[in-house]
């Protein structure tokens, strides 16, 4: 018979960090609140569209919706806090900046996992599946596996938040773990460092300000969020990185050369710029890559190169201008004007 300590047992078995389970009630609150930002105009139509959970959530937030007979929702978590290597980032050569999430193939071990619990479920005569418009982060907080964050992402006590979560449906009547409250206290980090002030106060994200949405979105970066962005050309842990729950965690080792390699960490922004879609798809394959496109990325890289570089660095940035994507060539031309005004106050 399939219960509780079975699934997690078989998840702990799997390399699983974390195991949850919750009921399948509706998530009226999360609804709610998504429902009055997607009115009030605040989640841009891209992000909409990249998110299932959004397209349509009278469904996504009601489990049975999607699956009649589910009883039950397993929350599965990795983590992908690893250790890394400062590299050497130069005006004539500089590097770009990843967020940790992508430095290696994380999601994909995920994904296979998650697809080897689901496989044990049915083998036990049960049915499971995982569908993307079930809402994750309220389905991992209900399951006491974490809780929200100030800056809206979830926090384990023992791991911190740098885990990522999948989940499964299943027929299969399991009992469900207790929900825990948030643990921010009074601290005010995360909305207080933000490079761009997208934490407008506590449990609330604004996307259009947010890197990790901005630097993953194929609109133009907002000119006033340019000089923020710095050196990072996806992601920002910002947030994370200066969150206490995150003091004094141990970092994973590296496991295997395609486990974390420099190009993951911090790509060079000039053999980025000039790299085609074959050399893109080749570079990426070890790291399984769940990023921006190509195109997306070497707008980034224009940006970093704009905050970062010399005028050794301006020749890169000339073929954008000339091209015909007039989004690159605007971004090139900014961040040409950006190099040259610090060379200028630099020799001043």
């Amino acid at each position: 018979m399939l219960d509780s300590f079975k699934v997690k047992k078989a998840g702990i078995e799997l390399g699983l960090d974390l195991v949850g389970i919750t009921g399948v009630e509706r998530f009226d609150r999360f609804k709610k609140i998504a429902d009055e930002e997607i009115l009030a105009g605040k989640v841009p139509s891209d992000m909409r569209r990249a998110e299932p959970t959004l397209n349509d959530t009278s469904i996504s937030c009601d489990p049975r919706s999607i699956m009649p007979k589910a009883r039950s929702i397993i929350a599965l978590g990795l983590r992908y806090h690893h250790e890394g290597t400062e590299m050497t980032k130069e005006p004539w050569d500089p590097r770009g900046k990843v967020a940790r999430h992508h430095w290696d193939d994380t999601y994909a071990d995920l994904e296979y996992k998650r697809d080897k619990m689901i496989e044990m479920i049915r083998s036990e005569g049960h049915d499971a599946f995982w569908d993307p418009r079930v809402p994750v982060k309220p389905a991992v907080c209900r399951s006491g596996v974490g809780v929200f964050g100030k800056n809206t992402l979830i926090q384990n006590e023992d791991l911190g938040s740098w885990v990522i979560y999948s989940v499964v449906l299943t027929d299969a009547e399991l009992e469900p773990d207790e929900e825990i409250g948030p643990r921010c206290g009074s601290c005010q980090r995360c909305i207080r460092l933000c490079p761009t002030k997208a934490i407008p106060e506590p449990f609330v994200l604004d996307p259009s300000k947010c890197l990790s949405y901005v630097l993953s979105s194929e609109r133009p970066i907002p000119i006033e969020l340019r000089e923020a962005v710095e050196d990072r050309i996806d992601g920002c842990d910002v947030c994370q990185e200066v969150c206490p729950r995150n003091e004094g965690l141990v970092k994973m080792k590296v496991e295997g050369p395609q486990r974390s390699h420099p190009w993951g960490m911090a790509p060079k922004l000039l053999e980025l710029l000039k790299m085609d879609e074959r050399e893109y798809l080749r570079r990426c394959s070890s790291l399984r890559w769940h990023g921006p496109s190509l195109r997306t990325l070497k707008r980034n890289a224009i940006i970093a190169l704009g905050n970062t570089g010399d005028c050794s660095t301006i020749a890169a940035l000339e073929p954008f201008v000339l091209g015909v994507d007039e989004d690159l060539a605007e971004h090139a031309r900014w961040a040409m004007d950006a190099i040259r005004k610090r060379e200028s106050d630099r020799t001043r």
